[in-house]
C-alpha cells in the first residue's frame, strides 16, 4: 500500500509541477507541487525518528538550516519587531520549502530515475497544448477569449505575451528552461518520438515569452555547468569566445536596428543610456530609464548591503524593515517607482535573488549551513559513477537551479528542493 501511495504521489507531484500561480492558493508565487509535497515531508522525518532510518548528512544540514533560521527569526522579531503578517507568511514559506525537500526524498525513494522523468510526459503535453492555444489566440487564428480564459483559470489574471501555466512571461520563460532538458532526455535517450515536436514547441515558447531574466538563467546555467562539471582550460577559452561573439552580435543587431521601436530594441536602447561611472550611478540611471530592470538589479544589491550592515542576518520575514533606508540611496526617482513605494509601505520587499535572501535574512551561520548542503549535493553528483545520460541531465538541472537562484528569491521554488532530492536519490542508482 505504501508503494502505491508513493507512486501515485510522485505522479501527481510531477504533473502539478508547472502550475506555479493557481489563483486559489495564497501569495503571488504559489506552486501547487510545494503545497502538495509538503505533507510527505513529515512522513520522511517521522520515518527517520521512529523507525531509526538513517538520515544522510545532507538531510541533517538542511534540517539544521531550518531550525536555526526559524529560531533566529523568532528571536529577531521578539527583540526588534516587524510586520506580523509578513513575518508569519515568510516563516511559513520557509517551513513549507524545506519540508518539501524531505517530501521529495520520501516519494522518490524506491522509484527508478527513468520512471520519475517519465512522469513529466503529461505536464509536458499539457504545457505544449496550453502554449499553442495561447499562441494561436494571440495571433488571431483562434478567438482571443481562449487565451483570456486560460490565463484567468491558471493565473487569476490576463498575462501579456505568453504565460503558459504561470502569471508572468518571465516565470514561463524559466519554466521552459527547466522543462526543455527533460523533454530532450525523453526524446533522445528514451526514444519517445512525440517529444520532438514538444521540444520544438517549448523552444518557440521560450522565445515568445522572452525575458532578459530568462536569458540570464540560460547563460548562467551554461557557465555553471561548464565550470563545475566540465571545466578545462579549453572550456574557459571557449566560453570567453562565445561571450565575446554574443556581445558583438547583440551590439551589431542593436546598431543596425536602433531606429526600430520593437520592445526588445528599446530595452537595449535604455541599457545603452546607463551611466556606468559606479554601481550607485548605474542603478540610479536604471531607476529613471527602466523601472523593471532597476528592480531586478537593485534589489539583490540592497540585500547584500543589508547583510554587510547586519552580518548575523535580520531574520526571516524582517528584510522589509531595512529596505527603505538602502533603496533611498539610489535617488528620488527610485523612491517614486510604484512597486518600490508599495514594498516600502507594506514592508514586504523581497531580495529578487535567493542568494541575497539567504545571506540577508539568515546571515553568516545560515549561509554556511546551506552552502555545505549544496556543496555536498554537487560533490555527490560529481563523484557519481551512474549512467552518463542520467548524470548529464541531473548536472544540467542542478546548473539551471543554481542560475535561477540569481534572480528568484522564494523558499518554495520547487526546483530548489526537487533537484537536490533527485541527486541524492539517483546519483548512485545502478
Amino acid at each position: 500500500m505504501r508503494w502505491h501511495l508513493k507512486t501515485n504521489a510522485a505522479k501527481i507531484a510531477m504533473f502539478s509541477f508547472p502550475f506555479w500561480t493557481l489563483p486559489f492558493l495564497p501569495g503571488s508565487f504559489r506552486p501547487l507541487i510545494s503545497y502538495f509535497i509538503f505533507i510527505f515531508g513529515f512522513m520522511y522525518i517521522i520515518n527517520g525518528f521512529f523507525y531509526m532510518k538513517k538520515y544522510r548528512k545532507e538531510d541533517f544540514f538542511i534540517l539544521s538550516f531550518l531550525i536555526f533560521s526559524v529560531f533566529h527569526s523568532v528571536l529577531m522579531f521578539s527583540f526588534y519587531g516587524g510586520n506580523v503578517s509578513v513575518w508569519i507568511n515568510s516563516v511559513g514559506l520557509l517551513f513549507i520549502g524545506v519540508i518539501s525537500y524531505f517530501g521529495y526524498r520520501y516519494i522518490l525513494t524506491g522509484i527508478e530515475f527513468d520512471k520519475i522523468v517519465g512522469y513529466f510526459k503529461l505536464p509536458i503535453y499539457a504545457l505544449v497544448i496550453i502554449g499553442w492555444l495561447e499562441v494561436l489566440s494571440s495571433i488571431g487564428v483562434l478567438p482571443f477569449v481562449i487565451k483570456s480564459v486560460i490565463n484567468t483559470l491558471l493565473a487569476g489574471k490576463e498575462v501579456g505575451r505568453i504565460g503558459l501555466t504561470t502569471s508572468e512571461p518571465a516565470w514561463a520563460s524559466r519554466l521552459c528552461v527547466f522543462i526543455i532538458p527533460i523533454t530532450y532526455y525523453l526524446y533522445k535517450v528514451k526514444g519517445i518520438r512525440l517529444m520532438f515536436p514538444c521540444l520544438i514547441s517549448l523552444l518557440l515558447f521560450f522565445v515568445m515569452t522572452f525575458s532578459l531574466s530568462g536569458v540570464v538563467v540560460v547563460l548562467g546555467a551554461s557557465v555553471i555547468y561548464l565550470f563545475i562539471f566540465k571545466f578545462r582550460i579549453r572550456t574557459f577559452i571557449n566560453i570567453s569566445l562565445v561571450i565575446l561573439v554574443l556581445s558583438l552580435a547583440l551590439s551589431s543587431l542593436y546598431i543596425n536596428f536602433k531606429s526600430d521601436e520593437h520592445y526588445y530594441i528599446t530595452r537595449f536602447e535604455k541599457i545603452d543610456k546607463v551611466d556606468i561611472s559606479d554601481l550607485d550611478s548605474i542603478l540610479s540611471s536604471l531607476s529613471v530609464l527602466d523601472g523593471s530592470a532597476f528592480i531586478r538589479t537593485a534589489y539583490p544589491v540592497v540585500s547584500f548591503r543589508v547583510f554587510f550592515d547586519n552580518p548575523l542576518g535580520v531574520g526571516v520575514g524582517r528584510y522589509g524593515e531595512y529596505f527603505e533606508n538602502q533603496i533611498s540611496r539610489f535617488g528620488y526617482t527610485a523612491l517614486k517607482n510604484a512597486q518600490v513605494q508599495r514594498h516600502i509601505s507594506d514592508r514586504n520587499a523581497d531580495q529578487r535573488s535567493y542568494y541575497g535572501k539567504i545571506i540577508s535574512e539568515t546571515g553568516i551561520i545560515g549561509l554556511l549551513l546551506i552552502l555545505i548542503f549544496y556543496i555536498r549535493i554537487i560533490r555527490v553528483l560529481k563523484r557519481s559513477k551512474n549512467d552518463i545520460n542520467k548524470n548529464t541531465l541531473l548536472s544540467i538541472l542542478l546548473s539551471i537551479m543554481l542560475a535561477n537562484m540569481l534572480q528568484f528569491a522564494s523558499y518554495i521554488m520547487p526546483i530548489y528542493w526537487l533537484i537536490p532530492a533527485m541527486v541524492l536519490n539517483y546519483a548512485d542508482e545502478k
